[in-house]
């Protein structure tokens, strides 16, 4: 799996008190992203951005592969969100490594030239860990 955060205002990072329970932040990020995804070379649509208690979860198809993409919201940076890439095995049936590698790499070069093309997607950084996972940077003491 890989990893790309962003930072960017154009989608909804508050939410009104009354849809807590309703509405999970990211919708708006994961449909707009799976809308540019799907007329991309070698793209099929597989599972539209689908919510779940944790963010958002949408499966896209190349080389025959689903290859889902979560959708966080970046809390510690305001108006950030994170995306995980990851290519699926089939159930019953192995897929060598390299291919899954291979259609990871494809979702990962559209969603990058998605990002590259914007202006409004800044601070674009790629990890093979997930960003929210990391612990925090040590602060130092004020010793005055």
């Amino acid at each position: 799996m890989r990893f790309v955060s962003f930072h960017t205002k154009l989608f909804f990072t508050d939410i009104p008190d009354e849809l807590l329970d309703s509405w999970f932040i990211g919708g708006d990020c994961s449909g707009w992203f799976y809308a540019r995804l799907i007329p991309y070379n070698q793209m099929e649509p597989d599972l539209e951005p689908t919510m779940e208690d944790w963010g958002w979860i949408m499966t896209v198809k190349t080389n025959g592969i689903a290859v889902d993409i979560y959708v966080w919201e970046y809390l510690e940076r305001h108006n950030s969100w994170v995306f995980g890439i990851a290519a699926k095995n089939k159930w019953l049936r192995k897929i060598p490594a390299e291919q899954l590698d291979t259609s990871e790499d494809t979702v990962a070069r559209a969603i990058g030239a998605i990002l590259e093309a914007d202006n409004r997607f800044t601070q674009i950084e790629w990890s093979s860990e997930n960003p929210l996972e990391k612990r925090p940077e040590p602060q130092e003491e004020n010793t005055l």
